[in-house]
């Protein structure tokens, strides 16, 4: 969890602790939104015990986060850099971080169109939640502007 938090710092250089710790909630929550949409619209294969989804859904969790990181991190510090980080920029990226995975999973063949819309959905939802979660450690303008008029205050004091 040290390393993670490191690497947090690395990536927002925040100073603010709600901003950190909603990046890193943001960035663990999600790779869980493939998984659980993936399980909801996967049919059925048969009966599977309580361990054989558990081991599937560690594995999946652990595909997602490597995307998360190799995708969506770079990504996500690229629109915090040029101050772009909104809900539909969340959305454009997570639909093109999810077709270009349908794409890479199906390298050998074509990947079908179906595959692309239903992971670049899968994305977008993911980029979604992160942008949820993230924009809860932010400060509303009006603190922001609050602050300002105390410092402004400040620097007219003799």
């Amino acid at each position: 969890m040290a390393g993670l938090n490191r690497i947090v710092d690395a990536l927002i250089r925040a100073t603010d602790v709600k901003q950190k710790t909603a990046t890193l909630i943001a960035f663990l929550t999600a790779p869980v939104v493939p998984l659980v949409t993936g399980a909801i619209l996967t049919p059925g294969m048969g009966s599977f015990d309580f361990l054989t989804i558990l081991v599937f859904a560690v594995i999946f969790y652990g595909i997602s986060a490597v995307v998360t990181a190799a995708f969506g991190a770079p990504i996500f510090v690229w629109l915090l850099r040029i101050n772009l980080v909104r809900w539909w920029s969340a959305l454009l990226a997570g639909i093109v971080v999810g077709a270009a995975v349908a794409v890479i999973v199906r390298l050998q063949n074509l990947a079908s169109l179906h595959d692309v819309w239903l992971l670049g959905l899968e994305g977008a939802a993911s980029a979604f939640v992160f942008w949820l979660i993230w924009k809860q450690g932010r400060e509303s303008s009006d603190t922001k502007i609050d602050k300002m008029r105390q410092e402004t205050q400040l620097n007219r004091e003799p």
